[in-house]
């Protein structure tokens, strides 16, 4: 099955998003969920790129069913790539292809750990939740969080600040985030205040300040 993966890849994989909703449940469990898994991990990594990029647009549909079907998809990656390959390709997708970052933003804030869980866990469990959800934080995954407070689509911007406000509070400790790459994140959210935005303003306050003020 892998020996052809770039064959057909190529042809199903920008398939998904433009084809109907019965049509796109039916790539998921008949193709996605029923083949795909007989391939090695080594050929799954070949193809993770793509494949995210074909069908994380689900995770936004209105369609309740298939965007399940992603997010159990997803959990079954993650388990045979391992969490760090999988959500470091997630944040490459995320910096590089504007039209993905709500979807993908979505995705990240539902399953990420808070900062309170990680200020909770151990010396050795943070430094596991660092290496599986944050591979390459600097310079990949801030520029990616960057690139998502900066998008022009305000939808972005608020997915972005909730996603600090939960797992990376400007009071975070120096085992998170170092001085330098607060310093990254805040440059980028103060460009909130010039689009005079409430929703966002509010949050950046509030990653700043706390909830309580």
């Amino acid at each position: 099955l892998g020996e052809d993966l770039a064959l057909y890849s190529s042809g199903l994989f920008p398939f998904f998003q433009n084809a109907s909703v019965q049509n796109k449940q039916k790539f998921l469990t008949l193709i996605i969920q029923n083949k795909f898994k007989d391939l090695s991990s080594t050929e799954l990594r070949v193809c993770l790129t793509g494949l995210l990029v074909s069908i994380l647009p689900a995770i936004e549909e209105q369609n309740e069913d298939n965007s399940k079907l992603v997010k159990e998809i997803f959990q079954d990656l993650r388990i045979r790539l391992s969490d760090a390959h999988f959500f470091g390709c997630l944040w490459s997708i995320i910096l590089r292809n504007e039209h993905l970052r709500q979807s993908g933003m979505r995705y990240i804030n539902e399953v990420f750990p808070s900062y309170k869980e990680y200020e909770a866990a151990n010396d050795k469990d943070k430094e596991k939740i660092k290496e599986d959800y944050y591979p390459q934080l600097s310079p990949m995954v801030l520029n990616a969080i960057s690139s998502v407070i900066e998008d022009t689509e305000i939808q972005n911007q608020r997915l972005g600040m909730d996603f600090l406000i939960k797992c990376m509070p400007i009071t975070c400790d120096k085992n998170l985030l170092t001085d330098d790459q607060k310093i990254t994140l805040l440059v980028s959210a103060f460009n909130l205040l010039v689009k005079n935005e409430y929703s966002t303003t509010r949050r950046l306050s509030q990653w700043i300040l706390g909830s309580d003020v």
